[in-house]
């Protein structure tokens, strides 16, 4: 038995390696779905699609969501996923889960609006007396390690913005 548990450790160690530094991209791509579709399946499952910080492809990019909800009184509350904001997650498979689903919702024009509904929808219901819940997601782009040296500053776009107005 104890082999058996060895022998998996070890496939999946390889596999993992094989996701994070990139050479299995592609593989099976258009002609092989079925090994494609298992492939992304199993790497979805384990994390290692996200390549993992500084040896992903793509590790200057980020996505915020930010909320701001304003009273009827006059008071403003602003949520953001950049100042810890955690969306009503209660553990840490919640939050990676999270993750994903911003990048996503950035990424899906048809979704974005579902979502922004569904969000606002919650938030006058959290918070008494809202008048106005304005929703917005922005694509962060985080200078590259000789661009951080240099003290170039971070870029933002808004990917897709959107107000709810209670009448």
């Amino acid at each position: 038995m104890k082999k058996i548990i060895y022998i998996a450790s070890f496939i999946h160690l390889i596999i993992v390696s094989l996701a994070i530094f990139h050479v299995i991209d592609g593989v099976g791509k258009g002609r092989r779905p079925l090994i494609e579709k298992s492939a992304s399946f199993y790497c979805s499952i384990n994390y290692s699609l996200w390549h993992f910080g500084f040896i992903s492809h793509d590790d200057v990019r980020s996505n915020e969501l930010e909320l701001i909800i304003y009273n009827i009184n006059g008071s403003v509350t602003k949520y953001s996923t950049l100042d810890g904001f955690k969306f009503f997650v209660s553990n840490n498979d919640l939050k990676n889960r999270f993750y994903g689903f911003k990048i996503t919702n950035a990424a899906d024009v048809l979704i974005q609006d579902l979502c922004a509904r569904s969000v606002a929808t919650r938030m006058m219901n959290l918070h008494a007396g809202t008048t106005r819940v304005s929703y917005t997601i922005r694509s962060i782009i985080y200078p590259t390690m000789e661009g951080y040296s240099k003290n170039e500053p971070m870029k933002t776009q808004t990917v897709y913005t959107t107000d709810f107005i209670l009448h």
